[in-house]
């Protein structure tokens, strides 16, 4: 009888906590990070990117382009950073709106934490040498996302 009280006990804890974790889940606050226009020089292509996200969390990121490699690094976990790049110069963006939605991010709010963002694109004209290009947060398009 104490094992099968023991079970239902266990089960229901279970399920309780399910149903909480999918409730938070549902209310967490969510911001898709786009670009702004970047004007670009005659044959100045974008050849790399590197955001880096303090005081919350990359829930995902999408919109990767073709022949493009991503990495995410969590390690400060506080601080996580995604760059990347093509693999060969056909893989170059001409616009940053072709990576519109790239990433979604999850601001740590509790504990009086403040979201910060600072980004950086590199873009050439000869593929020899860059010229980058930094973005605060406040110059950034971040939009809640809809559930």
């Amino acid at each position: 009888m104490a094992i099968a009280f023991a079970i239902i006990a266990l089960f229901s804890c279970k399920a309780d906590t399910g149903k909480h974790g999918a409730e938070a889940k549902k209310n967490e606050e969510l911001l898709v990070l786009s670009f702004p226009k970047v004007p670009l020089n005659e044959n100045e292509r974008i050849v790399g990117l590197e955001i880096t996200i303090t005081h919350g969390s990359v829930r995902a990121i999408n919109n990767i382009p073709e022949d493009w490699s991503i990495d995410l690094k969590t390690d400060p976990q506080w601080q996580p950073k995604v760059s990347g790049g093509p693999h060969h110069g056909a893989g170059a963006l001409t616009d940053m709106s072709q990576i519109d939605s790239f990433l979604i991010i999850r601001p740590w709010r509790e504990k009086g934490y403040e979201l910060n963002i600072v980004a950086k694109v590199f873009t050439t004209i000869d593929f020899e040498k860059t010229t980058t290009r930094s973005f605060r947060m406040d110059k950034l398009i971040l939009k809640r996302e809809s559930s």
